[in-house]
C-alpha cells in the first residue's frame, strides 16, 4: 500500500500558491503554482514542502539585480572607479592578513576610521571635497595614525615620498 498523497491545493509556500494538482511524474507529485509576481510554474510537491522552491525564479533574479547594483557606483562598475579601488586597497592593507602589505599596515595597528570603514560613499564624498584628482593618491599625514578625515590628504608622489616611513620587516 502506497503513501497517502498530500493535498497542497491553495496552500502557500513563500511566494507560491498552489492552484492545481498536476498528478504524478516519475513518482513525484506535481503541482501548478502561481507566484506572487504573477508567473505560473509547475514543481514537485516535495520541493514546496522542503523549501527548495520558493518562487518562480523571481527571488533569484532580484538577488542578481541587487548584487549587480552593489557592484556599480553611479552606473560605473566599481572596479573602474579609481576612488573605489583606492578605498578597497586601504581595506585590503589594513584587514586582509593575506595582503602582501598587511605587515606594514594592519599588523602595525593601522586601521580605517568607523566613518569610512563600511561606508564607501562617505569616503568618496570626503575625497571629492578634499582635493581628489586622478594624479593624486591617499596619504596618511601621521604614518602611525589611521585612515581618517583628520589624518588623510590627497598627495602627489613627491609629497608622499617626503612623508614616507622606512619599512622595517
Amino acid at each position: 500500500m502506497g503513501r497517502k498523497r498530500l493535498n497542497l491545493l491553495n496552500e502557500k509556500f513563500e511566494r507560491l500558491t498552489v492552484i492545481e494538482d498536476c498528478g504524478n511524474k516519475k513518482g513525484f507529485s506535481m503541482w501548478k503554482c502561481k507566484c506572487s509576481c504573477g508567473n505560473i510554474i509547475t514543481t514537485k510537491g516535495v520541493y514546496l514542502k522542503n523549501g527548495h522552491t520558493k518562487s518562480c525564479g523571481c527571488i533569484n533574479s532580484e538577488r542578481i539585480v541587487k548584487r549587480n547594483k552593489e557592484l556599480m557606483i553611479d552606473d560605473i562598475p566599481r572596479v573602474k572607479n579609481r576612488i573605489y579601488r583606492i578605498y578597497w586597497g586601504m581595506k585590503e592593507r589594513c584587514y586582509n592578513i593575506k595582503n602582501h602589505n598587511y605587515k606594514y599596515y594592519g599588523k602595525r595597528g593601522i586601521y580605517i576610521c568607523d566613518e569610512w570603514l563600511n561606508d564607501f560613499k562617505a569616503f568618496e564624498q570626503w575625497s571629492i571635497e578634499n582635493g581628489y584628482s586622478d594624479e593624486l593618491s591617499i596619504d596618511r599625514i601621521n604614518n602611525d595614525g589611521c585612515y581618517s578625515p583628520e589624518n588623510c590628504r590627497w598627495a602627489t608622489t613627491s609629497m608622499q615620498n617626503a612623508n614616507k616611513r622606512h619599512k622595517l620587516d
